[in-house]
């Protein structure tokens, strides 16, 4: 009934096309399947969750017309005026902006850690003490800022704040198995009290493999060198309050000066522009590979269909129905795609070796590997199919010709 024996012989004596299929199969399986562990690495380090509350914040840069040192009433009155705007849940001055890719870090242990051991590296944020409701973090542990924990410091002192907030993340490190709440941590001159721990937030830089840690003191930086406010609005109301905003500033101090003016939504695309190039780019590829592999099959499948004509037409003329014409060519389809499966397997965990070992990508999931391997079997016999409906049609009578 499956004839493999004729069909096994016919591809022997056409062993140079099958084998190009062969390959071509297999180079696609390898290259699809990485390419899908890529693109699902690269969409869930873009989906993760940051903590805060990305659809209603924005940043805005502003310049005062006098430098250094910041006027701490000056910026009080803005923050003010800012809240009292219609749409605006709450303001703070913060020095680095999450999410956009700049801003300070520092190592950080606990008190009783030895000085010379090793430090967890930690993004610092400072801001008021309503830093958190700003940033809409949710406080899993301990208690907010207070009004005696704010303190005026000169940029680079912020070891002195008598309290910070902790990621969870940057908790389980430097306190496993402990509760953190009322520990100190260092960085090597003066302890801070740990009173609150919040979920999550990412720092200012998503990729960096400790972006889940942050530390968050409630300060005034004097000496900020680029004064950051950072403003949440009410569900639908961001893009009405960016516009107020400024002209409110400048009505306030007409000789500052503006720039950057950005949502927390177009942070994340900047920062995560790469990723989404990428990932852009692996999907057109999959795509362009999939057309080309599907042309390559359905050529050859046509080729031989019109090679062999007039052996199909004998076989007519025997007796063998349209449906076992189309079984044929089918199953040789079916011959080149197992081996060609066989063979991309093998190339598919060879290629993500390498890239684990030089480009620190994930293992190939078993998952993937599969249904990469399932899509190019079902590809290939779609894309044979028309061609065999098509020597289907040739009749019983084209045996008898002798061209």
């Amino acid at each position: 009934m499956w004839h493999t024996g004729p069909i096994l012989r016919a591809l022997w004596r056409n062993k140079v096309g099958a084998l190009l299929v062969v390959i071509q199969m297999a180079l696609t399986l390898a290259i699809v399947s990485n390419a899908l562990t890529i693109i699902d690495q690269r969409q869930a380090l873009i989906a993760r969750p940051t903590g805060m509350a990305d659809s209603e914040l924005f940043s805005l840069n502003a310049y005062p017309s006098v430098k250094q040192p910041l006027d701490q009433g000056k910026v009080q009155q803005d923050l003010d005026k800012i809240r009292e705007l219609p749409g605006v849940i709450d303001a703070t001055l913060i020095n680095q902006i999450p999410m956009s890719g700049s801003g300070s870090s520092s190592g950080f242990r606990t008190a009783d850690a030895n000085p010379d051991g090793q430090h967890v590296p930690a993004a610092v944020f400072n801001g008021g003490t309503n830093i958190l409701n700003v940033m809409g973090l949710k406080l899993v542990k301990g208690r907010d800022f207070t009004p005696a924990d704010y303190h005026v410091s000169a940029y680079g002192y912020t070891q002195d704040a008598p309290a910070v907030i902790i990621t969870q993340q940057l908790a389980d490190e430097l306190f496993p198995g402990k509760d953190p709440i009322g520990q100190s941590i260092t960085r090597d001159s003066g302890l801070m009290e740990v009173v609150g721990v919040v979920q999550t937030m990412l720092g200012s830089w998503p990729e960096w493999n400790h972006a889940g840690n942050a530390v968050i003191t409630p300060d005034f930086i004097t000496d900020l060198v680029i004064p950051h406010y950072l403003i949440r609005t009410k569900a639908g109301s961001r893009s009405e309050v960016m516009g107020k905003v400024q002209d409110l500033l400048l009505k306030v101090d007409p000789n500052r000066v503006i720039l950057t003016v950005r949502t927390m939504d177009e942070w994340k695309h900047r920062v995560y522009a790469q990723d989404i190039v990428m990932v852009g780019v692996l999907k057109a590829c999959i795509t362009i590979l999939a057309m080309i592999t599907a042309l390559g099959i359905t050529g050859l499948t046509v080729f031989w269909v019109n090679q062999r004509r007039k052996q199909v037409g004998t076989r007519r003329a025997l007796g063998a129905t349209k449906a076992a014409i189309v079984r044929y060519f089918l199953v040789e389809n079916g011959i080149i795609s197992v081996v060609a499966t066989l063979v991309g397997t093998g190339l598919a965990l060879a290629l993500n070796r390498l890239l684990v070992q030089h480009y620190q990508l994930p293992a190939l999931p078993l998952g993937y590997l599969l249904g990469s391997l399932g899509a190019l079997v079902v590809l290939g016999q779609l894309s044979a199919l028309l061609p065999a409906f098509k020597a289907a049609q040739i009749p019983p009578a084209t045996a008898t010709r002798s061209v």
